[in-house]
């Protein structure tokens, strides 16, 4: 397993390296002049110069990019233009941060345990008027926009029933009950997006295992139904919702643009967006990164995760 490790790790630096270059030059030909955008658009041709000077930016593309993820790989993101006069980018994602950490893992653990057990039913209940609830549950899930979903609940909990505030965040450690009741509806909304998901794989997966001759084979040497449902047919058919949930350690980090900005929610995802409108260019490289790299890293303990449920894979 050792060996295993190592080789997913010397496999993700270049991956690592391929992204930093990726975000570097999309936002480099991005439109837009960063000089205008911190100075104004009455700045002189002579002002505006200066401030490209400042910045680097009339340096040449290779230069800048070498230059910044330099820096980046030591930790050091820079500085905004427009939170405040040399504060360090890192220490205003930091402050948003903890938000989006607290709504995507409330999202992603709402989604397990809601999708995973109507998966499992749904499977074992094969074709009855259950299997038939919970297709119908996933397949609204998926296809219902979460914008139209988060205003449907904002007029339904917070306006009618006044049971729920409608926006605004309070953190957890001033009021506790505060903090859950604001994150209470952005969490559902994106948890029931992930909840669909999760139970269309557990099903269909277990449908898949559980024709196996394996399966089979467990079940004629008279074990019972939960221990060959338990330990043979749900751990091979979790490698799909590992997976899935290597793709959604993104959120964590980012959260959910759409759900911060009609929850007003001050996180990650609502800072990525207010730094490209203001073009805050080392705001914007820093959370992309930080983004991806959470992406990177959350398939780094996918692929870890899959040498431990199936042997094969590290001995491939």
């Amino acid at each position: 397993m050792t060996a295993y490790i190592i080789r997913r790790l010397l496999l993700t630096a270049p991956v690592v390296v391929l992204l930093s270059v990726i975000i570097f030059v999309v936002l480099y030909v991005m439109p837009g002049d960063v000089a205008l955008a911190v100075l104004g658009q009455f700045a002189s041709p002579a002002e505006l110069a200066a401030m490209r000077e400042k910045l680097g930016l009339d340096r040449p593309a290779v230069v800048q990019y070498l230059s910044w993820a330099g820096k980046i790989f030591k930790g050091d993101f820079g500085t905004s233009f427009f939170y405040g006069e040399g504060v360090p980018v890192l220490q205003t994602i930091l402050q948003r941060l903890p938000v989006s950490l607290q709504l995507g893992a409330s999202a992603i653990v709402l989604g397990i345990a809601l999708g995973l057990p109507l998966g499992i039913i749904a499977a074992l209940r094969r074709n009855s008027l259950i299997d038939l609830g919970v297709t119908s549950f996933a397949v609204s899930g998926l296809a219902m926009p979460s914008f139209w979903m988060a205003i449907l609940l904002i007029l339904l909990f917070a306006v009618r029933l006044d049971w729920l505030p409608p926006s605004g965040f309070v953190p957890f450690a001033e009021d506790p009950i505060g903090n859950l009741r604001h994150l209470a509806l952005p969490a559902f909304v994106l948890g029931v997006d992930i909840a669909a998901v999760v139970a269309r794989l557990v099903r269909s997966e277990m449908l898949e295992v559980l024709g196996q001759d394996y399966v089979r084979t467990a079940r004629s040497k008279g074990l019972r139904e939960h221990v060959v449902v338990l330990r043979h047919v749900l751990r091979n058919a979790l490698i799909p919702v590992v997976t899935l949930l290597g793709l959604l350690a993104g959120r964590l980090v980012s959260g959910s643009v759409i759900i911060e900005t009609i929850f007003a929610l001050p996180g990650v995802g609502q800072l990525t967006v207010s730094s490209l409108f203001n073009r805050d260019l080392p705001l914007v490289q820093a959370t992309l990164f930080l983004i991806t790299m959470g992406v990177v890293f959350g398939n780094l303990l996918v692929d870890l995760a899959y040498g431990y449920l199936d042997p094969r894979i590290r001995h491939a």
